[in-house]
């Protein structure tokens, strides 16, 4: 009987203690205003819209304090922390997602980069490998390993064989992606074996060809095509990318300094050097603090500019 009463009291205990913490998770939640979901993400977007991921994990945070058990709200919070190099509070998230539903290929493809971004490759393509078994016509899946074979082991065979496997199962809206992924790969191989260029620039082209191409995607495709060209030697055709990313990047200082730059390079291998000039003034116009070419230390107009 004594021990009955002993047992009856701890859980009482115990219960207002749990009490307690409810509470407590209650008021913080209540700190923000109650919203729905749409209204959540609708402020999540418009910070990732102006490039603040920072800002967007922190509304999913908040949100989550809400919606605690929402798998969709801890999947993209875990994405963002491993954009923003957050590798192990994005583990988290995703093995949270795990504990509630262990079928889940997103999650599971969370592990699979979190892992190779901490270096541990062999649970990397472990999880891809689980993703995978699960859902063996997932494009995404195909893509995300392709782009780890390359970049995380050094394997361009493995990896064009899951790009090609992705190519065949992806639905249109996942192109954009797919091709922003193989071209990446492309470009990173060229550096190295300069026959991959050629290959690369169509894999550029192919990507702006497709309809309502989000800007994002474009400027990379321009960035790499440009790269490309330079390097097997079409100045010409490198300088028209450089007119389409100034569109692009119409009220972006520092982007466009970058690009005017380029365009200085450009200029002066076409024998411009009077275009190439006021190019490169101005690049420094937008952005004082650029690398003087040599060419121009000497040059009175360019006396404000470089550290000599």
């Amino acid at each position: 009987m004594v021990a009955f009463r002993f047992f009856m009291v701890l859980a009482i205990a115990v219960g207002i203690n749990f009490l307690g913490n409810i509470d407590f998770a209650v008021s913080k939640a209540m700190a923000a205003e109650f919203q729905s979901l749409e209204k959540w993400q609708a402020q999540a977007d418009k910070w990732l819209a102006k490039g603040r991921q920072d800002k967007a994990l922190a509304v999913y945070t908040e949100a989550l304090e809400q919606y605690p058990a929402n798998i969709e709200l801890l999947l993209k919070r875990g994405k963002l922390c491993l954009n923003l190099g957050r590798s192990q509070e994005a583990g988290h998230d995703f093995q949270k997602v795990l504990f509630m539903d262990d079928v889940n290929v997103d999650a599971y493809l969370g592990l699979a980069i979190k892992s190779g971004c901490d270096g541990d490759m062999k649970d990397s393509f472990d999880y891809f490998a689980k993703a995978i078994a699960l859902d063996e016509r997932n494009a995404k899946a195909y893509m995300l390993r392709g782009k780890f074979y390359y970049e995380g082991i050094g394997d361009f065979e493995g990896a064009l064989a899951d790009y090609g496997r992705a190519e065949e199962l992806a639905a249109p809206e996942q192109m954009p992606e797919l091709l922003a992924n193989m071209m990446q790969t492309g470009e990173n191989f060229s550096v190295y074996y300069p026959e991959g260029w050629a290959e690369t620039e169509a894999l550029a082209n192919r990507l702006l060809n497709l309809p309502d191409l989000p800007q994002m995607y474009r400027g990379r495709a321009y960035f790499t095509r440009k790269n490309a060209h330079e390097a097997m030697g079409d100045y010409r055709m490198a300088l028209l990318d450089t007119q389409e990313l100034m569109k692009l990047y119409s009220d972006n200082k520092d982007n466009q300094a970058l690009i005017l730059y380029n365009q200085s390079r450009f200029l002066a291998k076409l024998n411009m050097p009077v275009e190439a000039k006021k190019a490169m003034l101005a690049a420094l116009q937008r952005n004082p603090h650029l690398d003087l070419p040599r060419r121009y230390e000497m040059d009175p107009e360019f006396a404000q500019y470089g550290n000599f």
